[in-house]
Protein backbone atom coordinates (compact mmCIF):
# COMPACT_ATOMS: atom_id res chain seq x y z
CA UNK A 1 0.00 0.00 0.00
CA UNK A 2 3.29 2.10 1.11
CA UNK A 3 4.77 1.38 -2.33
CA UNK A 4 1.65 2.40 -4.12
CA UNK A 5 1.30 5.26 -2.74
CA UNK A 6 4.48 6.61 -3.18
CA UNK A 7 3.81 6.51 -6.80
CA UNK A 8 1.31 8.28 -6.95
CA UNK A 9 2.67 10.42 -5.65
CA UNK A 10 5.02 10.54 -7.71
CA UNK A 11 2.61 10.57 -10.91
CA UNK A 12 0.43 13.33 -9.42
CA UNK A 13 3.74 15.72 -8.73
CA UNK A 14 5.00 14.95 -12.56
CA UNK A 15 1.54 15.09 -14.54
CA UNK A 16 -0.40 17.67 -12.21
CA UNK A 17 1.25 20.51 -14.07
CA UNK A 18 2.13 20.23 -17.48
CA UNK A 19 5.02 22.23 -17.37
CA UNK A 20 6.53 19.79 -14.63
CA UNK A 21 6.85 16.69 -17.64
CA UNK A 22 7.83 18.92 -20.41
CA UNK A 23 10.46 20.78 -18.63
CA UNK A 24 13.06 18.53 -20.95
CA UNK A 25 16.23 20.08 -18.94
CA UNK A 26 15.19 16.67 -16.13
CA UNK A 27 14.88 14.31 -19.06
CA UNK A 28 17.80 11.53 -20.25
CA UNK A 29 18.50 11.40 -23.73
CA UNK A 30 18.65 8.12 -25.44
CA UNK A 31 20.13 6.95 -28.64
CA UNK A 32 17.90 4.68 -30.55
CA UNK A 33 18.86 1.21 -32.41
CA UNK A 34 16.36 2.53 -34.52
CA UNK A 35 19.06 5.54 -35.55
CA UNK A 36 17.16 8.41 -33.65
CA UNK A 37 17.59 9.91 -30.63
CA UNK A 38 15.09 10.86 -27.75
CA UNK A 39 14.61 12.38 -24.78
CA UNK A 40 12.39 10.38 -21.98
CA UNK A 41 12.00 10.90 -18.06
CA UNK A 42 13.58 8.31 -16.23
CA UNK A 43 11.98 8.98 -13.33
CA UNK A 44 8.16 7.61 -14.87
CA UNK A 45 9.94 5.08 -17.46
CA UNK A 46 12.86 2.95 -18.66
CA UNK A 47 13.59 1.49 -22.01
CA UNK A 48 14.16 -1.98 -22.58
CA UNK A 49 15.52 -2.88 -26.28
CA UNK A 50 14.27 -6.45 -27.27
CA UNK A 51 16.71 -7.69 -30.11
CA UNK A 52 15.54 -8.46 -33.78
CA UNK A 53 16.90 -11.84 -33.57
CA UNK A 54 13.94 -12.23 -30.76
CA UNK A 55 11.14 -10.79 -32.55
CA UNK A 56 12.16 -10.67 -36.42
CA UNK A 57 12.24 -6.50 -36.09
CA UNK A 58 14.45 -4.26 -33.53
CA UNK A 59 12.21 -3.20 -30.89
CA UNK A 60 12.50 -0.61 -28.17
CA UNK A 61 9.63 -0.58 -25.05
CA UNK A 62 9.54 2.49 -23.08
CA UNK A 63 7.42 0.78 -19.64
CA UNK A 64 6.68 2.69 -16.05
CA UNK A 65 8.75 2.12 -13.81
CA UNK A 66 6.10 0.48 -11.78
CA UNK A 67 5.28 -2.72 -12.94
CA UNK A 68 1.65 -2.96 -12.03
CA UNK A 69 1.33 -0.08 -14.30
CA UNK A 70 0.29 -1.77 -18.24
CA UNK A 71 0.60 1.24 -20.17
CA UNK A 72 4.07 1.30 -22.16
CA UNK A 73 5.17 2.66 -25.90
CA UNK A 74 6.98 0.09 -28.80
CA UNK A 75 9.30 1.81 -31.06
CA UNK A 76 9.90 -0.39 -34.46
CA UNK A 77 10.90 -0.21 -37.76
CA UNK A 78 8.33 -1.71 -40.51
CA UNK A 79 8.44 -2.22 -44.19
CA UNK A 80 4.56 -3.57 -44.34
CA UNK A 81 2.27 -0.95 -44.09
CA UNK A 82 -0.71 -3.11 -42.34
CA UNK A 83 1.88 -4.34 -39.34
CA UNK A 84 0.91 -4.66 -36.60
CA UNK A 85 -3.27 -5.03 -38.31
CA UNK A 86 -4.85 -3.78 -34.61
CA UNK A 87 -8.35 -4.50 -36.21
CA UNK A 88 -7.16 -7.77 -37.19
CA UNK A 89 -6.92 -8.47 -33.27
CA UNK A 90 -9.61 -7.46 -32.37
CA UNK A 91 -9.50 -4.00 -31.62
CA UNK A 92 -11.86 -1.25 -33.29
CA UNK A 93 -10.83 2.10 -34.97
CA UNK A 94 -11.87 5.31 -33.41
CA UNK A 95 -13.07 8.25 -35.12
CA UNK A 96 -9.95 10.60 -34.01
CA UNK A 97 -8.78 14.22 -34.92
CA UNK A 98 -5.35 14.63 -35.79
CA UNK A 99 -3.03 14.09 -32.41
CA UNK A 100 -1.54 17.02 -30.65
CA UNK A 101 1.50 15.77 -31.15
CA UNK A 102 3.86 17.69 -32.82
CA UNK A 103 7.13 16.25 -34.58
CA UNK A 104 9.65 18.23 -35.96
CA UNK A 105 10.47 15.86 -38.48
CA UNK A 106 10.85 16.06 -42.89
CA UNK A 107 8.37 12.93 -43.11
CA UNK A 108 4.65 12.27 -43.35
CA UNK A 109 3.24 11.64 -40.43
CA UNK A 110 0.18 8.95 -40.44
CA UNK A 111 -2.30 9.23 -37.02
CA UNK A 112 -4.77 5.96 -35.65
CA UNK A 113 -6.28 5.20 -32.48
CA UNK A 114 -7.77 2.35 -31.60
CA UNK A 115 -10.34 0.55 -28.98
CA UNK A 116 -9.27 -2.80 -27.41
CA UNK A 117 -12.12 -5.82 -27.64
CA UNK A 118 -13.08 -5.31 -24.04
CA UNK A 119 -13.30 -1.57 -24.18
CA UNK A 120 -10.51 -1.67 -21.38
CA UNK A 121 -7.01 -0.37 -23.40
CA UNK A 122 -6.38 1.97 -26.19
CA UNK A 123 -3.44 2.02 -28.81
CA UNK A 124 -2.32 5.47 -30.03
CA UNK A 125 -0.19 4.87 -33.53
CA UNK A 126 1.87 7.33 -35.11
CA UNK A 127 4.01 6.33 -38.27
CA UNK A 128 6.37 8.18 -40.01
CA UNK A 129 7.32 7.72 -43.61
CA UNK A 130 11.25 7.22 -43.39
CA UNK A 131 11.98 9.62 -47.14
CA UNK A 132 14.54 6.80 -48.01
CA UNK A 133 15.06 2.97 -48.43
CA UNK A 134 18.04 1.11 -46.85
CA UNK A 135 19.61 -2.54 -47.53
CA UNK A 136 17.21 -3.77 -45.00
CA UNK A 137 14.36 -2.37 -46.22
CA UNK A 138 14.55 -2.07 -50.12
CA UNK A 139 10.96 -1.00 -50.90
CA UNK A 140 10.94 1.71 -47.75
CA UNK A 141 10.00 1.32 -44.32
CA UNK A 142 8.11 3.45 -41.64
CA UNK A 143 9.21 4.36 -37.76
CA UNK A 144 6.03 2.97 -35.98
CA UNK A 145 4.94 3.87 -32.70
CA UNK A 146 2.50 2.27 -30.82
CA UNK A 147 1.27 3.87 -27.19
CA UNK A 148 -1.15 1.59 -25.20
CA UNK A 149 -2.89 3.41 -22.10
CA UNK A 150 -6.04 2.50 -20.17
CA UNK A 151 -9.17 3.83 -22.04
CA UNK A 152 -9.69 6.34 -18.70
CA UNK A 153 -5.74 7.12 -18.53
CA UNK A 154 -5.95 8.36 -14.69
CA UNK A 155 -2.28 8.49 -14.82
CA UNK A 156 -2.04 10.51 -18.23
CA UNK A 157 0.11 7.71 -20.00
CA UNK A 158 -1.09 9.48 -23.45
CA UNK A 159 0.27 12.46 -22.41
CA UNK A 160 3.79 11.14 -21.19
CA UNK A 161 4.27 9.30 -24.49
CA UNK A 162 2.94 11.48 -26.89
CA UNK A 163 5.64 14.40 -24.92
CA UNK A 164 8.23 11.81 -25.65
CA UNK A 165 7.55 11.09 -28.99
CA UNK A 166 7.88 15.14 -29.34
CA UNK A 167 11.27 14.87 -28.57
CA UNK A 168 12.21 12.28 -31.47
CA UNK A 169 15.18 14.10 -33.70
CA UNK A 170 16.39 12.42 -36.86
CA UNK A 171 19.83 12.98 -38.51
CA UNK A 172 19.66 14.49 -41.79
CA UNK A 173 17.72 12.25 -44.15
CA UNK A 174 18.60 11.22 -47.72
CA UNK A 175 15.37 12.04 -50.27
CA UNK A 176 13.93 10.02 -52.62
CA UNK A 177 11.22 10.67 -55.11
CA UNK A 178 10.28 9.50 -58.27
CA UNK A 179 13.17 8.13 -60.26
CA UNK A 180 15.98 9.86 -58.05
CA UNK A 181 17.67 9.89 -54.59
CA UNK A 182 19.42 13.28 -53.20
CA UNK A 183 21.78 12.63 -50.58
CA UNK A 184 24.91 14.05 -48.84
CA UNK A 185 27.89 13.06 -50.62
CA UNK A 186 29.89 10.78 -48.20
CA UNK A 187 32.74 9.76 -50.69
CA UNK A 188 30.90 7.11 -52.57
CA UNK A 189 31.16 3.21 -52.38
CA UNK A 190 34.26 1.42 -54.19
CA UNK A 191 33.31 1.60 -58.34
CA UNK A 192 30.85 4.88 -58.10
CA UNK A 193 31.25 7.68 -60.21
CA UNK A 194 30.12 10.85 -60.09
CA UNK A 195 29.50 13.89 -62.65
CA UNK A 196 30.75 16.91 -61.08
CA UNK A 197 28.08 20.05 -61.71
CA UNK A 198 29.59 23.53 -59.78
CA UNK A 199 27.22 25.80 -59.04
CA UNK A 200 28.47 27.30 -56.01
CA UNK A 201 32.77 26.70 -55.84
CA UNK A 202 32.60 26.80 -52.42
CA UNK A 203 29.92 24.60 -51.35
CA UNK A 204 29.65 21.05 -49.81
CA UNK A 205 28.48 18.31 -52.72
CA UNK A 206 25.39 16.40 -52.61
CA UNK A 207 24.70 13.73 -55.12
CA UNK A 208 21.78 12.93 -57.35
CA UNK A 209 21.23 9.33 -57.65
CA UNK A 210 19.31 8.01 -60.48
CA UNK A 211 17.39 4.77 -59.74
CA UNK A 212 15.64 4.28 -62.99
CA UNK A 213 16.48 4.57 -65.90
CA UNK A 214 14.72 8.23 -67.89
CA UNK A 215 15.29 10.37 -70.57
CA UNK A 216 15.49 13.84 -71.61
CA UNK A 217 16.73 14.16 -68.57
CA UNK A 218 18.08 18.03 -67.54
CA UNK A 219 19.57 19.56 -64.29
CA UNK A 220 18.40 23.51 -64.35
CA UNK A 221 19.39 26.54 -62.39
CA UNK A 222 15.74 28.74 -62.05
CA UNK A 223 15.17 32.03 -61.51
CA UNK A 224 11.88 33.01 -59.76
CA UNK A 225 9.98 36.70 -60.24
CA UNK A 226 9.71 37.93 -57.22
CA UNK A 227 5.99 39.33 -57.32
CA UNK A 228 4.10 36.38 -58.69
CA UNK A 229 6.34 33.63 -57.34
CA UNK A 230 6.58 31.96 -61.01
CA UNK A 231 9.46 30.93 -62.78
CA UNK A 232 10.73 33.96 -64.43
CA UNK A 233 14.19 32.25 -66.18
CA UNK A 234 15.78 28.87 -66.79
CA UNK A 235 19.38 28.17 -67.18
CA UNK A 236 20.66 24.48 -67.85
CA UNK A 237 23.49 22.99 -65.62
CA UNK A 238 23.24 19.46 -67.04
CA UNK A 239 21.03 17.78 -69.85
CA UNK A 240 21.64 14.43 -71.19
CA UNK A 241 19.30 11.49 -73.45
CA UNK A 242 19.45 9.39 -70.95
CA UNK A 243 20.21 8.80 -67.09
CA UNK A 244 20.17 5.45 -64.92
CA UNK A 245 21.88 3.49 -62.32
CA UNK A 246 25.61 4.62 -62.35
CA UNK A 247 24.86 8.34 -63.63
CA UNK A 248 25.09 10.22 -60.67
CA UNK A 249 25.71 13.69 -60.47
CA UNK A 250 28.24 15.70 -57.66
CA UNK A 251 26.72 18.90 -57.39
CA UNK A 252 28.07 21.80 -55.21
CA UNK A 253 25.64 23.98 -54.47
CA UNK A 254 24.10 25.99 -51.96
CA UNK A 255 20.27 26.11 -50.92
CA UNK A 256 18.19 28.98 -51.09
CA UNK A 257 16.32 30.06 -47.79
CA UNK A 258 13.26 30.54 -49.63
CA UNK A 259 12.70 29.23 -53.08
CA UNK A 260 14.30 25.98 -53.91
CA UNK A 261 17.05 27.39 -57.21
CA UNK A 262 17.64 23.86 -58.65
CA UNK A 263 15.23 21.31 -60.55
CA UNK A 264 15.46 18.15 -62.30
CA UNK A 265 13.42 17.32 -65.06
CA UNK A 266 12.49 13.88 -67.04
CA UNK A 267 10.24 11.37 -68.74
CA UNK A 268 9.97 7.98 -67.29
CA UNK A 269 7.74 5.31 -69.17
CA UNK A 270 5.93 4.46 -66.54
CA UNK A 271 5.21 8.11 -64.24
CA UNK A 272 5.70 9.79 -67.56
CA UNK A 273 7.06 13.45 -67.10
CA UNK A 274 8.89 13.74 -63.87
CA UNK A 275 10.09 17.61 -62.40
CA UNK A 276 12.12 17.71 -58.38
CA UNK A 277 13.12 20.90 -57.00
CA UNK A 278 16.26 20.21 -55.00
CA UNK A 279 16.11 21.72 -51.39
CA UNK A 280 17.00 21.50 -47.82
CA UNK A 281 14.74 21.28 -44.61
CA UNK A 282 15.21 24.40 -42.44
CA UNK A 283 13.84 22.35 -39.63
CA UNK A 284 16.52 19.59 -39.41
CA UNK A 285 18.52 19.93 -42.44
CA UNK A 286 17.10 16.93 -44.12
CA UNK A 287 17.44 17.07 -47.95
CA UNK A 288 14.00 17.13 -49.98
CA UNK A 289 12.58 16.74 -53.30
CA UNK A 290 9.57 18.59 -53.84
CA UNK A 291 7.22 18.09 -56.48
CA UNK A 292 6.65 21.23 -59.14
CA UNK A 293 3.06 21.50 -56.93
CA UNK A 294 4.86 22.11 -53.40
CA UNK A 295 7.35 24.72 -55.33
CA UNK A 296 6.10 26.33 -57.89
CA UNK A 297 3.59 28.32 -55.64
CA UNK A 298 2.33 30.79 -58.40
CA UNK A 299 4.35 28.61 -61.22
CA UNK A 300 3.66 28.48 -64.78
CA UNK A 301 3.37 25.37 -66.72
CA UNK A 302 7.10 24.21 -66.95
CA UNK A 303 6.58 22.20 -69.82
CA UNK A 304 6.24 25.50 -71.85
CA UNK A 305 8.53 27.58 -69.97
CA UNK A 306 12.09 26.58 -71.90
Amino acid sequence: MKRALTWLLAMALALSCCPALADEDDWVAYESVLGFTVLYPDFLVRIDCVPSAETGLATERFVALDTEETAGMWCRQIDDPLYPDWEDRGYRRLEADEPTVVMDVAMDVRFALYLSPDGTEMVEEIRLEAPVSTEAFPWGFDYVFDMTFPRDDPESWRYVFESIVETVEFPPQAAREGSFRLDFFQGGAAGMRFIDVIVDEEADPIVLLPLYEVTDFVLEEVTWDDETFAVAKVKTLYAAEKMGPGDNLKIFCWFSDVLPTLRVRCLNDEWGAECWYLSESGRDGSLLLLSREEAEWGGADWLDDD
